[in-house]
């Protein structure tokens, strides 16, 4: 779908076979060609959200939200702490940000989830 112009694809594990490794997989390759890869999950599994995101998914679509609890916990699943859930995985975080000298160094590293809600104040 990148290939031929698509900006972004949409990995759906909801009504396919895909698993979480072959998610990533797809991720990469969306990356590799230029498109954004979104994914849609099987439910608001808060620990499927993390798994995805961590993979590089930039958005994730979470079907059957049927309740304000729901919501947020989808939600608090995708933000890092102390705003939500999510913990920091060092692979994809050196990945978007760059090597950086002395980026595990406390200062440096606590930037980090600052860039990824950056619409919190």
């Amino acid at each position: 779908m990148a290939l031929v112009g698509f900006g972004f694809v949409v990995i759906d594990m909801e009504h396919g076979p895909e698993d979480t490794v072959d998610a990533e997989d797809m991720v990469r390759a969306a990356e590799l060609a230029g498109a954004t890869p979104l994914i849609r999950v099987t439910h608001t599994s808060p620990h499927l959200i993390l798994r995805v995101l961590d993979s590089g998914a930039q958005s994730v679509h979470v079907p059957e939200v049927n309740t304000a609890e729901q919501a947020r916990s989808a939600t608090a699943s995708r933000k890092y702490r102390p705003i939500g859930c999510r913990g920091l995985a060092g692979v994809r975080a050196a990945e978007s940000l760059g090597p950086r000298p002395g980026f595990c160094q406390r200062p440096r590293f606590a930037l980090y989830p600052g860039r990824g809600n950056p619409y919190e104040s």
